[in-house]
């Protein structure tokens, strides 16, 4: 059931890779899709600007309340469902997918810097390629009824 755990997160994240090259972001777009336990998972096409006291690139992925309510009902089968959304170079990505092994394994590809319950940054895990791994405690529901997981790359 560990694998159950990273599903949503690794869902997110196979459909939400960016590459930067001299300003200029490609981003995958929503044709590439994940299915996990009978959920889609989407990211919403393209990324939009960040302004404001910190600016950046934001992601953003929906998921409806139905598919929510399908990936909550597998912890009553004993899985652990967790989100978040992770960010990684295309070429990343084209080298090693994003599978729980290669992003949370005993031997994983790809490393991350974990973040602390307060926010602040904590130890890097993990392999030698580095990404952005954006975990949710909660998701939060949106005026539709549907849950949005945000990524944003800032101070870029």
């Amino acid at each position: 059931m560990k694998q159950n755990k990273k599903l949503a997160i690794l869902a997110l994240a196979a459909v939400g890779s960016l590459s930067l090259t001299v300003g200029a972001a490609t981003v995958v777009t929503a044709q590439e899709q994940t299915t996990v336990n009978g959920v889609t998972f989407v990211m919403d096409e393209g990324a939009s600007v960040r302004l404001g006291e910190v600016n950046g690139i934001r992601f953003l992925a929906t998921l409806s309340a139905a598919d929510y309510t399908a990936l909550e009902s597998l912890e009553a089968d004993g899985a652990t469902v967790s989100y978040g959304m992770l960010i990684a170079p295309k070429d990343y990505v084209t080298q090693a997918a994003l599978t729980v092994e290669n992003v949370f394994g005993e031997n994983a590809v790809y490393g991350y810097t974990v973040v602390n319950e307060d926010g602040t940054k904590g130890d890097k895990v993990g392999g030698e390629k580095e990404i952005v791994n954006l975990p949710y405690q909660t998701l939060p529901e949106n005026t539709d009824g549907n849950y949005v997981v945000k990524g944003s790359l800032v101070d870029i």
